[in-house]
């Protein structure tokens, strides 16, 4: 409709396009604001790529919240979480901590007898490292 106001009157296009004049001037007023808003999106988009970058493709969107808003930026975290979105990128998942099998393992001898009281603190210092994959 804009791009036709010396063309056509208002009236006839919205009438003929299914949109009220009223519509038509509410969208026409707002429309810096529109392009301001894309404009600070598509900043704010810029911003998160980089914060996201600098944390080695790790930080998800809560982290790049935090990181934001100790650099002084006045961001929402749902702004963050749809920015991140719309750029395709998000962090990285923790994954769970698989424990090394040890089915074949060899019963060593028991040097202390299951005593581990000591009367001198440090002489007596054992450990279980069947969990370390060490083959």
């Amino acid at each position: 409709m804009f791009s036709l106001t010396d063309q056509f009157s208002i009236s006839f296009m919205s009438k003929h396009l299914g949109v009220t004049k009223s519509g038509y001037y509410y969208w026409l007023k707002n429309k810096p604001k529109r392009d301001r808003d894309k404009r600070n999106f598509n900043e704010l988009c810029e911003l998160v790529r980089k914060t996201w970058l600098d944390s080695n493709k790790r930080h998800g969107f809560r982290r790049v919240y935090i990181d934001l808003t100790h650099r002084g930026f006045e961001v929402t975290m749902c702004s963050i979480k749809v920015a991140m979105k719309s750029i395709n990128i998000q962090g990285l998942q923790p994954r769970k901590h698989k424990k090394a099998k040890t089915s074949n393992v060899i019963q060593r001898q028991d040097l202390i007898n299951r005593n581990f009281n000591s009367l001198v603190p440090t002489t007596k210092l054992v450990g279980d490292i069947t969990y370390l994959p060490l083959s």
